[in-house]
């Protein structure tokens, strides 16, 4: 229909100029010239080929090629294009370019522009009007040509810079429609580009509209197609002041409407959708929600026709679920809820339940999260084509049962199990690429029986590599690592170091599935978690592998390897540990240098060594230390504890030292149940029966009665380390004495 005015025009005003009826008069401009010979009905054989797009119209068919051929050869004969009137030539061009846009082809573009650059260059009174600019900038930007934003853009700075001249005699309502709509196609095409500079362009642009739209001599108005664009590039950009700018420029929008019903201004559905996104996505959602309550009361009191759209609504769910709140979880659901019982164009889609089960599996709350996915599939099931589940939904559920820690050792493993072995079967029926189990879905199963407390998880877990090869999936970085994870929690010893070290060799080998730093710490553990021998040659040894693969350890690296130094019974393993913690300490890489677990680590790998200085080693370390903690300062307690003779009297100086920093009120470290138990055990194991012991043993237990921490494991200890009569004094065979107070800070695993 839009070919059809211009090309019935350009066949009368021929017909008008000269004899139809003979072959010899046809002119070069008329289509239906053309297309037939002097016999009526007769075509004309025109050229074909893979760049021809060929428009039957009644009957007609048309070769944009040819057609340009035709208009570059009347424009380029002087005579030919004297005797044509311009208003002919020029309902041809724009025939010509509204066909292009309207079947965009690669080269529709440059023909477009070679078309406007011959009406140009011509010597007659042909113009370029505002509707040839805007159908030769939709020309670029629907083909398929690198980089066609920029003659697109040339061509609208242009248009724009030449107002002056062009616009005010061509402004009429046609016209500022073509107009806004160029800059509104070459502004969003800019904003979905990456990097400032586009985002910079865009911005330049409509610094420029708008001052044409504040030039009343102009006669260009802004229209909604514009200020759309003018909303897109707002928020486009993070920062509150563009958000209060399109608020702003929403509101002026209505406020215009409802002054003058009939300009142009009446914001659309996708005005608020834009707005509501972008307030979304900073985190403004009371912001987001205030403007979709707002969109909602102007539609319902007739204000304006749009209405919100799915769109609409998940935009604010997206932002909901980025909260991380039960409450924003909560609401997400209400308004699924809702938007269920709505129904029509607001029927919940896939994106939807996906945010709602986000929101309840960032929470750990997997039985919220599946509930979620099975209202999901129940919704497909019933009609609704827009909720079918991907392997997202199903992933996410997954991935919260195997970090969840309820319902039992084994229950979130069961259920993760339980919803792979779903998605497996839907998969099967036919239900689509998007069902497609993944490697993701499947190391979030190897992770749920890595951190299961089941007996034999890791067999769980190595199995899932067999349904992996059923589908075809290989493994990945992730999944290998996921399995020494669950090697290394399996607690089988020396068997579950054999099959870690069978899995790093098969990673070091592989020429797809290089092992990371999370390979070989997860390695490392498994050796802590697993009680090898030859600790200090196989730490040494797994730091080397590293190094001669080119992966740099990490803090977590050196704290693993020094928790395997101390959990071993090697003699050299506190020496290593120590001198790892003297390279952490000496590194300009704040990623390397020790935390407070590295301190307490190497502080452990003394105090279980059998070195008779280890008292003394283990409190320099925790002297060393910027923010001392208890658990180190127990492991220093623990270090004087089974000391040689002529070493106790040391050891037991340094244990009342670091009670007595712990005694301070000065100090941030607080005593705990097992610093008490511990420094009994020091008097138990480094003082002689007798009154003196009976003292300190006094004490000491006086003092965790006054700090509320007596616990079973302190009374356990205390009755080793005294006699049963002694025993009785503090604590009467009556329990007259005990008081609940005494253990109302105790806080036992």
């Amino acid at each position: 229909g839009a070919l059809q005015q211009p090309e019935d025009l350009i066949h009368k005003q021929c017909h008008s100029i000269i004899n139809h009826r003979t072959s010899s008069s046809s002119h070069p401009l008329c289509r239906r010239c053309h297309a037939t010979d002097a016999k009526p009905g007769r075509k004309r054989k025109l050229p074909s080929g893979d760049d021809a797009i060929r428009f039957r119209k009644e009957g007609i068919l048309i070769d944009p090629t040819q057609e340009t051929n035709r208009l570059f050869a009347v424009l380029s004969d002087k005579k030919a294009a004297a005797s044509t009137p311009a208003t002919l030539i020029e309902n041809q061009v724009v025939a010509v370019l509204m066909h292009l846009a309207m079947h965009p082809r690669k080269d529709g573009g440059p023909m477009a522009s070679r078309l406007i650059d011959a009406v140009r260059s011509t010597s007659i009174s042909v113009g370029l009007t505002v509707q040839m600019y805007h159908l030769v900038i939709e020309c670029w930007i629907k083909s398929d040509v690198k980089d066609a934003i920029k003659p697109a853009e040339h061509l609208l700075r242009e248009l724009l810079n030449r107002g002056k001249i062009l616009l005010p005699y061509d402004m009429d309502g046609e016209a500022i429609g073509h107009v806004n709509s160029s800059f509104a196609l070459v502004v969003h095409t800019l904003l979905r580009m990456d990097g400032e500079q586009s985002v910079e362009k865009a911005n330049s642009l409509i610094r420029r509209i708008q001052s044409l739209y504040n030039n009343t001599k102009c006669g260009l108005d802004p229209n909604v197609t514009a200020l759309n664009a003018i909303l897109n590039a707002l928020c486009h950009s993070n920062d509150e002041n563009s958000a209060r700018e399109a608020k702003d420029l929403l509101r002026k929008m209505v406020n215009m409407h409802e002054s003058d019903t009939k300009c142009d201004m009446e914001p659309s559905t996708t005005s608020f959708a834009v707005v509501i996104h972008h307030l979304a996505k900073l985190g403004d959602i009371g912001g987001a929600r205030d403007i979709l309550q707002w969109m909602i009361r102007l539609h319902e009191d007739g204000t304006i026709s749009a209405q919100p759209d799915i769109f609409c609504f998940n935009s604010l769910l997206d932002g909901l679920g980025k909260i991380n709140s039960r409450t924003a979880a909560q609401e997400i659901e209400d308004i699924l809820t809702e938007m269920e019982h709505t129904g029509g164009g607001l029927r919940p889609d896939r994106l939807s339940y996906t945010c709602c089960i986000h929101a309840y599996a960032r929470l750990g709350d997997a039985e919220k999260s599946e509930n979620v996915l099975r209202r999901m599939l129940d919704a497909y099931e019933m009609g609704n084509e827009g909720a079918r589940p991907d392997a997202t939904a199903f992933g996410a559920c997954v991935d919260a049962w195997a970090r969840t820690s309820s319902g039992g050792p084994t229950h979130g493993a069961v259920r993760a199990e339980a919803l792979v072995s779903l998605q497996e079967d839907l998969y099967r029926e036919g239900s689509g690429n998007d069902m497609a189990p993944s490697v993701a879905l499947y190391n979030a199963l190897i992770n749920a029986w890595a951190h299961s407390k089941a007996t034999k998880s890791e067999g769980k877990a190595l199995d899932v590599l067999e349904r992996m090869e059923t589908f075809d999936i290989k493994p990945n970085t992730t999944t290998f690592n996921a399995i020494l994870t669950a090697l290394a929690r399996s607690g089988s010893g020396e068997a579950a170091v054999d099959k870690a070290e069978m899995t790093l060799k098969q990673m070091e080998n592989s020429d797809d599935v290089m092992p990371d730093v999370i390979t070989y710490n997860s390695y490392l553990d498994c050796l802590a978690r697993n009680g090898t021998s030859n600790a200090t040659n196989r730490a040494k040894d797994t730091l080397t592998r590293m190094e001669n693969r080119g992966i740099a350890p990490n803090r977590r690296t050196y704290n693993t390897a020094i928790n395997f130094l101390a959990k071993s019974d090697d003699v050299d393993g506190a020496r290593m540990a120590t001198e790892i913690l003297a390279m952490m300490e000496g590194s300009n890489d704040e990623s390397i240098r020790p935390d407070a677990r590295t301190y307490g680590a190497a502080i452990n790998a003394w105090s279980r060594s059998s070195d008779p200085k280890r008292a003394e080693m283990s409190l320099e370390i925790y002297k060393r230390m910027q923010q001392p903690n208890v658990i180190a300062a127990n492991a220093v307690l623990s270090a004087c504890c089974f000391i040689p003779i002529e070493q106790r009297e040391r050891a037991l100086k340094i244990a009342f030292d670091v009670m007595n920093e712990l005694k301070q009120s000065n100090t941030e470290v607080d005593a705990d149940h097992i610093t008490f138990s511990t420094m009994l055990k020091v008097i138990g194991t480094g003082m002689s029966p007798g009154a003196d012991r009976d003292a300190k043993v006094r004490e000491v237990f006086e003092r965790c009665c006054e700090n509320g921490l007596v616990s079973d494991l302190v009374l356990r200890t205390l009755t080793k380390c005294t006699s049963h009569q002694f025993l009785s004094e503090l604590i009467p065979s009556d329990n007259s004495k005990f008081s609940k107070d005494w253990s109302r800070n105790v806080f036992e695993r």
